[in-house]
């Protein structure tokens, strides 16, 4: 029996051994991987709203350079010819042919699980308004080119006093659309990511950044 329990008391202390060395080693071992991980959980959700926030602030530089475009052709070309009577004769042929840049619609898909799911639609609805004003534009100037040849043709002559008025009329439209989802999209950056920066508009800056004329009269 001593033998016995000298046995047992030796494997006790073993035991008693390896318990205070194995178990705070594996304590630590674990809390370490667990702070590791969420230090690098936190970094990439950190990341990922960086993300988020300079593709929605890509989008308003996009939305302010059309803005800015649109608005510096109505008031370069189109506001001098406005009160004319003959402005669809005496408003030269000005196409606008100035790369603009593209949304990245991709990256603006965290918009439809936010509170303001619709302002998704609005951000493209006003790009497609710009689009919409230069294809106008240059149809238009098309038609005046069309009308210089042969001025007696009055289908043409008919045709561009209409494509000169939808053009006064549609590019107001849109300069309001554009500026309303600007100013949309940058409440809700300043609401969705509090500590960051958006743009901001200001309409007498407008066209400042815009040296190079957008249009390309011919």
């Amino acid at each position: 029996m001593p033998c016995l329990n000298g046995v047992l008391h030796f494997f006790e202390s073993v035991w008693q051994a390896i318990w205070a060395v194995v178990v705070p080693t594996f304590i630590a071992t674990f809390v370490g991987a667990w702070a590791a991980f969420r230090l690098q959980t936190k970094k990439d959700e950190a990341k990922e709203e960086e993300r988020k926030f300079l593709a929605g602030k890509r989008a308003q530089f996009v939305l302010l350079t059309k803005y800015n475009t649109l608005l510096l052709f109505q008031t370069e070309y189109l506001e001098k010819y406005k009160d004319d009577q003959n402005r669809s004769i005496t408003l030269p042929a000005t196409p606008i042919n100035i790369k603009q840049p593209t949304l990245d619609l991709e990256g603006l898909l965290f918009i439809l699980n936010s509170d303001d799911p619709n302002l998704l639609l609005e951000v493209v609805i006003a790009d497609q308004l710009f689009q919409g004003v230069v294809n106008h534009a240059n149809d238009r100037s098309a038609m005046h080119i069309r009308f210089q040849e042969n001025q007696t043709n009055h289908a043409v002559v008919n045709a561009l006093q209409q494509m000169t008025d939808e053009l006064y009329y549609i590019i107001d439209n849109a300069i309001q659309d554009i500026e309303k989802t600007f100013n949309n999209l940058r409440e809700f950056l300043q609401k969705r990511f509090p500590n960051r920066s958006p743009l901001g508009l200001s309409k007498s800056d407008a066209g400042k950044d815009m040296q190079e004329s957008p249009v390309l009269p011919v």
